[in-house]
């Protein structure tokens, strides 16, 4: 259901880590069912996945040219930039 769910939307970017439980929430007094293999096995599944999507996503940028707002001058013997697009694409 989340891969088809990540397929269907297509998000940019994400951040993904395994389940693990949090101390207060009921889901911390509740058995995990689901072993470490299993946990890291999707979590693999859907990091592969976002990585193709956002390369598809960033392929469609390839020779156009973006509006960045410069953040950093990179402190080095060569002149570059670190910014960032005005519609916070990284």
């Amino acid at each position: 259901m989340t891969l088809d769910v990540m397929g269907k939307v297509r998000y940019d970017g994400s951040y993904m880590f395994k389940y693990s439980p949090r101390e207060g929430t009921k889901a911390f007094k509740m058995d995990d069912d689901v072993t470490e293999e299993v946990k890291s096995r999707r979590l693999q599944e859907i990091i592969k996945l976002q990585q193709k999507i956002s390369y598809e996503i960033n392929q469609t940028l390839v020779g156009k040219e973006e509006i960045i707002l410069v953040e950093v001058l990179a402190k080095s013997l060569t002149i570059s930039f670190r910014g960032e697009p005005i519609l916070t694409k990284l």
